[in-house]
């Protein structure tokens, strides 16, 4: 999304750089030709802050924009010793309170909230759920705070299933799709779990996973258990997933949290319906229950079993443009000038 928003911004005519750990990430080939990449060499945001910081003062630039809590923290933080104190923008990533406790860093975190975050010319949040976290967390309604959502992806807006040729090569009644960093927040555990359920009923279906990460070898241990494992398919990660979203039957997204998925938003750009967790965060906000897909109470194994026999039973109801008229507020010709006009400090109507 970073990528995006700042292909976004130069292509608007604005000279803009993007300041990377490193380089070595499978997005890279997607950074726009009109953007200028710096690579601090850095192997973690811990080490960062010296080289970012020589780097912004040789770039000295007129607006800061970063996106993920760490960063922000270091984009803050270093603000007041770059020349000319430039306007300072930052994009949370995730719902400060629920991402603290899932990963423990709540002692540490939640006063560098509190003393830097205020401090930002502006703080996009991606959902109302992160907003009113954020007044949770801070007591109080921050000043600078504004709403926008994530964008649909352009490429994928208007497509058909004749745009791409069908990926699934093992024949189902029901294709499942789920795509995302394979590590327990993202909850496939509970997905898998819930599978099972529905093969003892003789639902026919095969689930594919894109996507790589820690806990693959587990979630592969975890199907094989079950039973289920010629009915789950790890194919790795790719950067097409279009064709995925468009010949799947039905999109699951079984997360602990949440920011706002992308993932969830690309499928109904595709008009796919999703079944998805009603967990920690923005997810809710996209699912009209019946229109476009269903939630299911999050981490309750039983009930996405029988969210997704639902689903599938009536999987004939959900019209793929209905789906994709869903999210129509979601255009990026709607979302990304209120965040250009956010980043640079603009009225909206310009």
């Amino acid at each position: 999304m970073v990528i995006r928003i700042t292909n976004y911004l130069a292509d608007e005519g604005i000279d803009t750089h993007l300041v990377m750990l490193s380089d070595n990430g499978v997005l890279s080939d997607e950074i726009s030709s009109a953007v200028t990449p710096h690579t601090l060499d850095a192997a973690r945001a811990r080490s960062a802050p010296g080289k970012l910081w020589k780097t912004l003062r040789q770039l000295r630039p007129d607006v800061l924009f970063s996106s993920h809590a760490r960063i922000n923290f270091m984009t803050i933080g270093l603000r007041p010793l770059l020349p000319g104190r430039p306007r300072a923008v930052i994009r949370e990533a995730a719902n400060p309170i629920a991402d603290m406790e899932i990963q423990d860093t709540t002692r540490v975190y939640k006063p560098l909230y509190k003393t830097l975050y205020p401090r930002a010319d502006a703080l996009i949040c991606q959902s109302k759920h992160m907003v009113a976290d954020f007044d949770i967390l801070m007591g109080r309604r921050l000043d600078n705070i504004t709403q926008i959502y994530n964008p649909a992806r352009p490429d994928m807006i208007g497509l058909s299933k004749s745009s791409a040729n069908n990926p699934f090569t093992r024949p189902a009644m029901h294709q499942i799709l789920t795509c995302g960093s394979l590590t327990r927040r993202k909850g496939y555990d509970i997905l898998i779990e819930a599978l099972a359920p529905l093969q003892k009923s003789g639902v026919d279906f095969q689930l594919t996973l894109l996507g790589e990460g820690p806990e693959r070898e587990a979630l592969e241990a975890l199907a094989t258990s079950l039973g289920v494992k010629d009915r789950v398919h790890f194919n790795g990660q790719t950067m097409d997933n279009a064709k995925w979203y468009l010949h799947a039957d039905l999109f699951v997204q079984p997360s602990r949290i949440e920011g706002l998925p992308n993932t969830v938003i690309e499928s109904m750009a595709c008009g796919t319906p999703v079944v998805a967790s009603n967990c920690p965060g923005g997810t809710r906000e996209l699912i009209r229950d019946g229109e476009n897909g269903m939630l299911f109470e999050s981490e309750n194994t039983s009930a996405l079993t029988e969210t997704l026999s639902t689903m599938l039973d009536s999987i004939e109801s959900h019209e793929r443009d209905t789906v994709q008229e869903s999210i129509s507020h979601l255009h990026p010709e709607i979302i990304f000038p209120r965040i250009k006009a956010a980043v640079l400090g603009l009225d909206e109507t310009n």
